[in-house]
């Protein structure tokens, strides 16, 4: 396995965990606070969980992007120049006997 299929890999977890925490939150109907264990108002653990997740894909999915090695070299175009004007104009001087 390549640093590319093992990158590609635990972005994919992370985003299919990232997928199960908001479908959990949406179920529970998007709660933003709730009250912790003393009374006070905190913010809701499956949005918490949802934003670490959430970044924890975007971390390795920049993982995925700096691993990949682009374009296969056959892929990239290369100029296809030929005689510049004044080599042109040299050999047709030299073919031209007059």
């Amino acid at each position: 396995m390549t640093p590319l299929d093992e990158a590609q890999e635990a972005y994919d977890a992370a985003v299919r965990r990232a997928r199960l925490i908001k479908d959990a939150w949406l179920e529970m109907g998007e709660p933003v606070v709730t009250l912790g264990s003393t009374g006070q108002t905190i913010a809701h653990p499956l949005l918490k969980a949802l934003n670490e997740a959430e970044n924890l894909a975007d971390r390795l999915r920049q993982r995925v992007i700096a691993k990949h090695p682009g374009p296969e070299p056959g892929a990239v175009l290369q100029a296809k120049l030929g005689p510049s004007p004044a080599a042109k104009l040299r050999a047709a001087r030299r073919a031209d006997p007059a």
